[in-house]
């Protein structure tokens, strides 16, 4: 139990409103209760998860509200989130909740899946999301494809992340070159077309006069 103790304003204040936050300045997630002016000081119960608490103290003198804040710093250490569901090793495809531990002393949090490696989104990105909110559900294709999932957890308004790697259910289809016809003469400004595939990420288009998987001539990515 933590006590906050002001002097009394001069001249004397109507109302006090005392607010405790780990959001940002200004912020009540934490603690918000108003007093009469005849009020000093208030006991808090802080947790001791190692962030910052921002305090707004908040007066009203003739009908104008002034505010001081003050930020100061919890005991303790902050526990990073940990994705729950689903569990490792654990085929993807269709609607997929993910859910995660809420961690402590976590300001906002933000869930990337991406098939492109690590840390994409190319798949799902969430944006911000209120400390509160410990799932999101996808759908994910089933094409057979790995799966980079990246949780973010904003503590200290830094951000912090935990990375893991799924696997789509189904079967990855690999891309088949439709034109030129195989055993076509080429000369000029050729257009190379593929059939998309199934589970692709990047593709790499490679010509060679030198053998199989040269690319002598020209490289495209």
């Amino acid at each position: 139990m933590t006590t906050f103790s002001w002097t009394p304003s001069i001249p004397a204040a109507s109302d006090y409103v005392l607010r405790l936050g780990i959001d940002g300045p200004a912020t009540a997630d934490l603690y918000s209760t108003t007093f009469a002016g005849t009020t000093t000081s208030a006991a808090v119960n802080i947790p001791q998860n190692g962030v910052a608490v921002y305090a707004t103290l908040y007066y009203e003198i003739a009908g104008v509200i002034r505010i001081q804040g003050y930020t100061f710093l919890e005991k303790g250490s902050p526990t990073l989130p940990t994705l729950t569901s689903p569990a490792a090793g654990t085929l993807l495809s269709g609607s997929t909740s993910f859910t995660w531990s809420p961690g402590t002393g976590v300001q906002l949090y933000e869930l990337a899946l991406g098939l492109g490696g690590r840390a994409t989104s190319d798949l799902y990105q969430s944006g911000s999301l209120a400390s509160s909110v410990t799932s999101r559900t996808v759908n994910v294709p089933a094409n057979g494809a790995t799966v980079y999932v990246t949780l973010y957890a904003q503590i200290n308004s830094s951000w912090t992340t935990r990375e893991y790697a799924f696997t789509e259910a189904g079967t990855v289809t690999p891309p088949v070159l439709t034109s030129p016809a195989a055993g076509s003469q080429l000369a000029g400004l050729t257009t190379f077309t593929w059939q998309a595939g199934q589970g692709i990420s990047d593709y790499i288009l490679k010509l060679g006069t030198t053998g199989t998987q040269s690319q002598d001539f020209t490289a495209v990515r």
